[in-house]
C-alpha cells in the first residue's frame, strides 16, 4: 500500500469512530460559581475607609521661622482669619509642633503639628499670604501713575545790603 492510502485509511477510521461515540461538548462551570462576584462586586465596594475631618483643615500655614533651636510657625484660622503663632518652646499651647520641614522655596515648606493624639501635616498656603488690601501684585507690573502737584514758588526773599564801612546806616529797608 502506498503511504497516502494508509494515511487516508487512518483519518477515515478516526472520523467513523468519533461518530460512533456520544457527541462531545465542552463542559461549562455552573452559574453558582459567579454568584459571589455578582453579589459583592469589587467595583462597587468602598475601598477607602471613611476619613473623619482633620483639625488641620481649619488652619493654613503662612510662615516658618527659626531663632536658635526654637521654631515658630504662623498659622491662619481659615474661618476667622486670625493669626496664630505657635512656638516649639511653648508647652501650654493647644497645638504642638512635632516636626518642621523647611525649604528654601517656602511653597515647599511643611510642618507636622499635633492636637492631642491627632497629627497632621500642613503645607504652605499662598492664598493666605496676601497683602491686607486683598490685591495681588502683578508680576513685572509698572507702578500706577501718581499725580504730582507743582510746588509753590518759594517766598520772595528780602535783599539785604551790607553797608560799607564809610556809609551811614539808614533805618529804612532797601527795596
Amino acid at each position: 500500500m502506498k503511504p497516502s492510502a494508509v494515511f487516508l485509511l487512518v483519518i477515515g477510521a478516526g472520523i467513523v469512530s468519533s461518530f460512533a461515540q456520544e457527541s462531545w461538548s465542552p463542559t461549562y462551570p455552573t452559574l453558582e460559581r459567579y454568584r459571589a462576584t455578582w453579589e459583592k462586586s469589587p467595583f462597587d465596594r468602598d475601598t477607602v475607609a471613611s476619613v473623619q475631618p482633620s483639625f488641620a483643615e481649619d488652619y493654613a500655614l503662612t510662615g516658618i521661622s527659626r531663632i536658635g533651636d526654637d521654631w515658630t510657625i504662623l498659622l491662619v484660622d481659615r474661618k476667622t482669619r486670625k493669626y496664630l503663632p505657635i512656638s516649639s518652646s511653648d508647652k501650654n499651647s493647644e497645638l504642638k509642633i512635632v516636626e518642621v520641614f523647611p525649604n528654601s522655596d517656602r511653597r515647599q515648606a511643611k510642618v507636622k503639628i499635633a492636637k492631642g493624639k491627632q497629627e497632621a501635616i500642613l503645607n504652605f498656603d499662598p492664598n493666605f499670604n496676601q497683602p491686607i488690601g486683598g490685591k495681588k501684585a502683578k508680576p513685572n507690573a509698572q507702578p500706577e501713575a501718581v499725580e504730582v502737584k507743582a510746588a509753590e514758588p518759594p517766598p520772595k526773599r528780602l535783599k539785604l545790603r551790607i553797608p560799607k564801612k564809610d556809609e551811614a546806616v539808614s533805618k529804612k529797608p532797601a527795596g
